[in-house]
């Protein structure tokens, strides 16, 4: 959820964001969605460049490819017959679905 995404921006690389953090509360899904001009409006509205605005929207990105690369070789469960409804909950940002779902447990 957005307290997890703001707390991943601020650890991210060694806590240089963290100044920059409160601005990111938004859940997982949202910043994925999100487009770079929006992120670098709230990382420059924090005291950030847009350089800084880049790295946090690339490493996000980063991260989400990793995890999906992940996921889809390590499962070997067999797919439910409604995946293709389930894709918008627990298919498009896998990368970040360890931060939304230990908000809903």
């Amino acid at each position: 959820g957005p307290k997890k995404v703001s707390a991943w921006v601020g650890k991210l690389d060694g806590g240089k964001y963290a100044a920059m953090a409160d601005s990111f509360h938004l859940s997982g899904k949202m910043l994925g969605a999100s487009w770079i001009n929006d992120i670098v409006k709230r990382t420059e509205a924090a005291g950030g460049s847009e350089a800084d605005a880049n790295a946090i929207y690339d490493a996000f990105h980063k991260v989400k490819l990793q995890t999906k690369k992940r996921g889809s070789t390590a499962s070997t469960r067999k797919p439910s017959t409604n995946a293709k409804f389930l894709k918008g909950k627990d298919g498009v940002i896998p990368a970040l679905q360890n931060l939304t779902m230990k908000e809903n447990e």
